[in-house]
């Protein structure tokens, strides 16, 4: 048998080894458990993503049934005049914040005024009627479906003529009016906090009622509305 500090008797070897294996075993345990850690981990990640994914939009719709086409109207195409009604509240039409100025203007009119155009036996006169929106207010008004064949709206200045001769077709069945925001002075100019003003029209084929709904940004509510165009009082 060797002499010295680096002789080992065959009962100290085996010591050694046994604690050797034991630190291994112990370090794969660690790593073992680490992995575990980091994969959990990652799924948690995943699934958070998953949760928090956006939804689809919801479309919206109206009481009248899926909508249709909205023409916009912005603050910069909107138009200034001094309205110097002071009764304008009792001949005009409120819908929220939108205002359809003067409406009662039309309801006496004889029936012969929307009448089809003679030679023309699908066109009518336009009839000018003003809309105002309340500030930082923006509203859309639509045409219900059952009447879009019988009346719609002339807000779309390109689609104007010098004529004054529109078919139903011609005019839009949906108008959106987004009104300058608060304390903006608006291009055409103005007080910075007048209603904002939109000059078009509506089309009609022949004297009735024309009823219409306004939705109103941030609002869940339908406000129903009638204009009548040679038909006295619509109830």
């Amino acid at each position: 048998m060797r002499k010295g500090g680096g002789d080992r008797t065959p009962l100290g070897s085996f010591l050694v080894w046994l604690v050797m294996r034991r630190q291994v075993a112990w370090f794969a345990l660690l790593a073992l458990v680490a992995l575990s850690s980091l994969a959990s981990t990652a799924c948690s990640f995943g699934d958070g993503e998953e949760k928090s994914a956006p939804s689809a939009p919801l479309a919206t719709t109206t009481a009248s049934g899926p909508p249709p086409e909205v023409f916009v109207r912005t603050c910069e195409t909107s138009v200034y005049g001094t309205l110097d009604d002071p009764a304008w509240r009792k001949h005009s039409i409120i819908a929220g914040p939108l205002v359809f100025y003067s409406a009662d203007q039309y309801s006496e009119q004889p029936a012969s005024l929307f009448a089809t155009i003679p030679g023309k036996d699908d066109s009518y006169a336009g009839q000018k009627l003003l809309v105002l929106v309340r500030r930082g207010a923006v509203a859309t008004v639509v045409v219900p479906e059952s009447i879009r064949s019988d009346a719609a709206l002339l807000y779309n200045p390109a689609a104007w003529n010098d004529r004054n001769a529109y078919r139903i077709e011609d005019g839009e069945s949906a108008v959106t009016f987004k009104a300058c925001k608060k304390r903006e002075t608006a291009p055409v100019g103005g007080p910075p906090n007048a209603m904002t003003q939109f000059n078009g029209g509506f089309v009609v084929a022949s004297a009735r009622c024309v009823r219409l709904e306004v939705l109103v940004r941030g609002e869940e509510r339908t406000i129903p509305v009638t204009l009548s165009f040679g038909k006295g009082h619509c109830a």
